[in-house]
């Protein structure tokens, strides 16, 4: 009984994955037909320079993941943490975001870093990662002209006024911290991951500390400066002129948190690219921003599975000496 309501419940949720990606299929189609027949000639130069900044950018979070692993007890080495973080990205965008954690980690282990490690620093870091996204567009927010606001009861036509002000923006960033970091403050997390990691363990869990979550949200931060940088190419690649820099960078966050934490949208997809069409609507018109957030969706896919065709491959010597955490 208990496995055919599991049944129904998955059959549920792909059902309604699946008609949210039609119907955001269907608007950016829609989108790119206001461009008329004459597309813009695509800047294929300025796309791979998207592809590069998005594979830069998601190296701080690797990094951290690698950081987390040493605190926690793990003695990795950094080909094999960079080899499972990249490969493992090409997991999320199966429904569910399990898969990408259990490729992680089963990469990661080994006699020298329990699975547990490799599971707790694997969740410490994505949400380190998504709250110090929140928390750097809450920050460039602040730097961004105030707007006239967003017409929200009709906040999905195409022809309505969409100019995000600058306290919207920073309610949407503050909502997203506390989605975010909330769950992985120590006294939190510390009780949540004892349930979660059980069945990667084989003994006692470590603890995070405040020093661990402090590291985390400072070496994931500059990973969103890349990637506001490659949205920035994205544009250019559209032939727009992108507006910004902190708006780039706000947005992009915005967008990318976003699909993080809506549970029902495998890599974000979907929600990444209305949130996008949203905030970049005040500079830019709707056709150009859908060719702009598709190209820079192909393109990062592209560079992952790039990034794991060279790395999967790829084996780290044997070390014997474990390496220290000061």
């Amino acid at each position: 009984m208990k496995e055919k309501g599991s049944w129904w419940w998955a059959a549920a949720k792909l059902a309604l994955t699946a008609v949210i990606l039609a119907a955001v299929g269907r608007q950016l189609w829609l989108d790119l037909r206001q461009l008329g027949p004459d597309w813009p000639p695509i800047g294929w130069g300025w796309l791979a320079l998207s592809a590069v900044l998005y594979l830069v950018g998601i190296a701080f979070s690797a990094a951290c993941w690698h950081r987390l692993m040493l605190r926690l007890g793990g003695c990795p080495d950094g080909l094999t943490s960079a080899r499972a973080y990249y490969i493992s990205q090409l997991g999320k965008y199966v429904p569910g975001k399990a898969l990408a954690l259990v490729m992680r980690v089963g990469m990661a282990t080994s006699p020298r870093t329990p699975a547990a490690a490799a599971a707790l620093a694997a969740f410490v870091e994505v949400l380190a990662t998504m709250a110090s996204g929140a928390v750097v567009a809450a920050a460039c927010s602040l730097m961004t002209a105030p707007g006239r606001g967003i017409d929200w009861p009709n906040v999905f036509s195409s022809g309505a006024s969409h100019d995000p002000g600058r306290w919207e923006l920073l309610l949407l960033s503050g909502g997203l911290l506390a989605v975010t970091l909330g769950p992985i403050l120590p006294p939190v997390f510390n009780r949540l991951a004892a349930g979660v990691t059980r069945p990667f363990r084989t003994g006692p869990l470590p603890a995070v500390g405040w020093r661990a979550l402090g590291e985390g949200l400072l070496i994931t931060a500059p990973c969103w400066l890349f990637l506001g940088l490659g949205l920035g190419c994205g544009l250019r690649a559209a032939g727009a002129e992108p507006p910004p820099i902190p708006w780039l960078i706000s947005a992009l966050a915005i967008a990318y948190v976003l699909g993080f934490v809506v549970p029902i949208s495998p890599g974000g997809l979907g929600v990444r690219e209305v949130a996008l069409a949203l905030l970049l609507s005040p500079h830019l018109d709707r056709g150009t921003v859908a060719l702009a957030v598709v190209l820079v969706r192909l393109a990062w896919t592209v560079a992952e599975g790039a990034a794991a065709a060279i790395l999967y491959p790829l084996s780290a010597p044997r070390v014997t000496l474990p390496e220290e955490v000061p």
